[in-house]
């Protein structure tokens, strides 16, 4: 991170929808974390965590698609400014939420988390909630984010083993964290606005933009019998992944914007990530022998992402 001057970062996600599968948080009382109190190394217990870490906390249908978000545990004290423990407030909405059930009509604020490099592979992406209410909620269904950061590559999209091209690009896009780190956040953007992203950005841009959350059944559902039998087969076949796709952005930003990103600068952090992801890799085999513009693309849909007072630049970890 540069000495001269501290990046900022914009990462909200925004989710209003249906609850389609809840019960995947539960209460560890043997669940623990050490803290530091006036200099003393303590240990806070008991947290509300997810039951099944394989699996996301809720899953929130949005207009058809199930989109899947996560949380960290929550502990039941924190340390305050004081460096006092104290109880958690976030723990007592977390056993509201937790109290919640299929039907419930819900707005989650989150962001984007991508997990530290894991034998050598790029961090999973996920949606990470820091907030839901079943009160004032929105009466359309939508699932959008807003972020920044640089833009290392644009390419044409292919798939498959012979590459052939989607007709959507592929933007390998790179995200600042609460602690200054950088972790890529992969992104496509659909055909129709193709031409105006190429005509907007560049490789080595630094970017505010704005995303769908895009959940996708790839394959077939559900596998059928031959007609013959007494009930229809529930084997699944295919599979569901999450896509963010770009539908729109503010122009490029300059060096007097807060969320610029120095190329020299981008290339220390990428540098520090790809070091990371080695000692993960190695230390894996070890064991076995982590200035905004309102211009744009010219999208003609607004975003429906709201403000949130969320001080806390990494949700849940108090």
């Amino acid at each position: 991170m540069s000495k001269e001057k501290e990046i900022k970062r914009i990462n909200k996600v925004q989710i209003v929808g249906t609850l389609a599968e809840v019960g995947n948080l539960k209460y560890d009382e043997t669940a623990e974390k050490e803290v530091t109190v006036n200099g003393e190394k303590k240990k806070i217990k008991g947290a509300i965590t997810r039951a099944d870490f394989k699996k996301p906390a809720f899953v929130v249908d949005v207009n058809g698609q199930m989109i899947g978000v996560t949380t960290l545990p929550t502990y039941k004290k924190k340390v305050n400014d004081k460096e006092e423990i104290v109880a958690n407030e976030r723990f007592k909405a977390m056993e509201t939420i937790m109290e919640y059930e299929v039907g419930t009509r819900v707005k989650i604020d989150a962001s984007i988390s991508v997990g530290n490099p894991y034998k050598g592979k790029d961090g999973f992406v996920s949606v990470q909630m820091f907030n839901m209410s079943s009160t004032s909620v929105p009466e359309e269904d939508f699932a959008e984010g807003k972020v920044s950061g640089y833009i290392k590559s644009i390419k044409d999209e292919t798939k498959g083993e012979d590459e052939k091209e989607t007709g959507r690009l592929a933007v390998d896009f790179w995200i600042v964290n609460y602690d200054g780190t950088v972790s890529p956040f992969p992104l496509v953007v659909e055909e129709d606005i193709k031409e105006g992203f190429e005509n907007t950005y560049e490789d080595g841009s630094s970017a505010i933009l704005l995303f769908d959350v895009v959940s996708k059944q790839i394959g077939n559902k559900k596998s059928q019998g031959a007609g013959f039998g007494r009930k229809k087969s529930n084997i699944t076949e295919g599979y569901t992944v999450t896509e963010y796709s770009i539908f729109d952005g503010e122009e490029p930003l300059d060096d007097e914007s807060d969320y610029y990103i120095d190329e020299d600068v981008f290339k220390k952090l990428i540098k520090e990530y790809k070091q990371k992801k080695e000692e993960s890799k190695n230390s894996d085999n070890n064991s076995s022998s982590s200035s905004s513009s309102n211009k744009g693309l010219g999208s003609a849909r607004k975003s429906r992402i709201e403000d949130t007072d969320d001080d806390d630049d990494c949700p849940f970890i108090d």
